[in-house]
């Protein structure tokens, strides 16, 4: 027999059967005995010993008792997936650019500007009666469309280079003095590099007076308009308008002429009495 480790439980169960078994066989063997004839019942009774009863096999407790199988052993854990992550996508960051300043684009184009050659010519002497003249000569070291694309470092710079509109713009400030320009005072810058004023002054009074020449960049863009100095020029100039001069000497006739009549009348009336007195 195998033996097998039995719980307590199973062992009462097992002792339990025993007991029931052996009083079932106590009860057959009452049961099976034959009855004596009656010739025999009437004899004196002859006891038979009764044949050594055979006690019967015990049940295998593999046979009585069902073998209890172990309960398998638990299914490992079921691992749930995680459901798969969309890949991150990161986002171009596109850096904006700033926008653009048109201030300091002007600074800029002011600084090109003042390395211009610049020549003014006035007179240094003037009559009262005269008329003088005044001329303002700009020279720019390069033109406004290499001024331009310079500067247009970016597309925003670029779009607001092309849309503001330059003009040179000059004034003469001469006090004492008519003054009349002979050319505009604002003159756009184009594809030339070379810009010329003109003006005539005629003096009102005699006396020294100051003239004056201003030149001045104006920036348009839109309904705005930004008028920058330019260093380049800003001179002053001494004008002096001399009084008329004094009237010329008399000649000879008119200064010694009433003397000379005198004496020819002298001499004429001397005559008369000598050629009177010959008479």
């Amino acid at each position: 027999m195998n033996t097998q480790l039995i719980s307590p439980n199973r062992t009462v169960t097992v002792l339990l059967l025993c007991v029931f078994s052996l009083a079932l066989v106590a009860c057959g063997n009452k049961s099976v005995a034959p009855e004596a004839p009656a010739e025999e019942a009437a004899a004196a009774p002859v006891v038979e010993e009764a044949p050594p009863e055979v006690a019967e096999p015990l049940p295998v407790l593999e046979d009585v008792l069902p073998v209890v199988e172990e309960p398998p052993p638990p299914p490992p854990p079921q691992v749930v997936a995680e459901p798969r992550k969309k890949p991150v996508v990161k986002k171009r960051v596109v850096q904006k650019t700033p926008p653009v300043d048109p201030n300091v684009l002007v600074d800029q184009m002011v600084a090109m500007m003042r390395n211009a050659e610049l020549r003014f010519d006035a007179p240094t002497t003037l009559q009262l009666t005269d008329t003088g003249s005044v001329e303002l000569n700009v020279s720019l070291a390069r033109s406004v469309d290499n001024m331009r694309r310079e500067l247009a470092s970016s597309a925003g710079a670029k779009k607001v280079l092309d849309s503001m509109s330059i003009a040179l713009e000059t004034t003469l400030q001469a006090d004492g003095f008519q003054v009349t320009p002979l050319a505009d005072q604002s003159q756009p810058l184009e594809q030339s590099s070379r810009y010329d004023w003109r003006w005539e002054i005629k003096p009102s009074t005699a006396g020294g007076y100051n003239v004056r020449a201003q030149l001045n960049a104006v920036f348009t863009m839109g309904n705005h308009s930004v008028s920058r100095d330019i260093r380049s020029f800003d001179r002053t100039v001494s004008v002096e308008a001399p009084a008329p001069p004094p009237p010329p000497e008399p000649g000879f006739l008119e200064k010694y002429g009433l003397w000379l009549l005198a004496l020819l009348l002298v001499i004429i009336v001397g005559a008369a009495v000598t050629m009177s007195r010959k008479k």
